[in-house]
């Protein structure tokens, strides 16, 4: 058994190696190009790359098992993390000034607020040293007008920013490295409702077939870099794989749905929509299936719950 795992571990290195070496060859291949025009890939080097990644996946998978995802996903999420520099399209530059917003005046921006010079000098890269820009002339990019969202996920931010020392980049960094451990949670949840629907039979045992789920889920770079870049979407994929996690449970307990169970839910619901209003259509499917248990006399815990929370917000508006 040992023999296997040595030999894993130097097929591994071997991908590795390769991999690194066919990427090189890349970057070497560019450099000649002068960057003025992309050198052709060609399909050998190509086919090579997509080889070796899929050597190195099973390879990882041999050795860890389905706990394998977790070292793929934080080696990706860690080279997404240093080689993408700031500011993304994806809206990220909105999203940290709401952020920056909390953290410097401790209160909720509206989409009336102005961009602070910090942000703007940040995304023309001169930072620390001020912008000469003035956000009144900028228009809609003047202003903070991801402000329309509700504010849970952003208030988690500030508090990460809060105890983060070092200058802004270095904060702007700390919420990358929260996104990216928001996934891998969320990656965690999945793997703990999959144990749930095996131990109860819904579904039959098939680890590597989930590994390989996983993979497409969590290892795509487009969800990578929606998880990487700063957004509230960091905390609502979290939140939603716990919400249908705490509806398998009750789906599956033989015993009568509790009060305090039932509360949880509609907590966790709240919190959603909280990050995200529009995940308030999961107020649907919790009460449906809260009817389709029967168990009518508890809607209205569900709905308190979920309203309690989402209810400052709303006031604030």
């Amino acid at each position: 058994m040992k023999n296997r795992s040595h030999l894993s571990i130097l097929f591994l290195l071997g991908a590795v190696a390769l991999f690194l070496a066919i990427a090189l060859h890349r970057v070497i291949d560019q450099m000649k190009a002068d960057g003025v025009a992309h050198a052709p890939c060609k399909s050998a080097d190509f086919m090579m790359l997509v080889v070796c990644i899929v050597c190195i996946f099973i390879l990882f998978y041999r050795l860890f098992r389905a706990k394998a995802i977790y070292v793929l996903l934080l080696i990706e999420g860690i080279c997404f993390i240093a080689i993408i520099g700031y500011f993304l399209p994806t809206d990220e530059c909105c999203h940290f000034a709401y952020v920056e917003h909390i953290t410097t005046r401790h209160k909720l921006p509206t989409v009336r607020d102005y961009m602070s010079n910090t942000i703007f000098s940040m995304e023309e890269h001169i930072y620390p040293e001020p912008s000469t820009r003035d956000p009144a002339k900028r228009g809609l990019a003047g202003y903070i007008y991801q402000a329309m969202h509700p504010p849970l996920y952003y208030l988690l931010a500030s508090a990460v920013c809060a105890v983060t020392p070092g200058n802004w980049v270095h904060k702007f960094y700390s919420l990358r490295v929260l996104g990216l451990l928001t996934l891998l949670a969320t990656v965690f949840v999945i793997g703990k409702s999959h144990r749930e629907l095996v131990s109860r039979q819904v579904i039959s045992e098939d680890n590597f077939l989930f590994f390989s789920i996983l993979c497409v889920f969590a290892l795509t770079p487009g969800i990578l870099l929606r998880m990487i870049t700063i957004s509230n979407l960091h905390l609502a994929l979290l939140l939603c794989g716990l919400f249908y996690h705490q509806v398998m449970r009750l789906e599956g307990s033989s015993e009568e749905m509790t009060v305090s169970r039932v509360a949880l839910l509609g907590v966790l619901t709240g919190c959603i929509i909280a990050t995200h209003f529009f995940n308030v259509i999961l107020v649907i499917v919790g009460a449906a299936f809260l009817l389709l248990r029967r168990a009518c006399r508890l809607l209205p815990v569900y709905l308190g719950c979920a309203a309690i929370v989402v209810l400052p917000w709303l006031l604030f508006n």
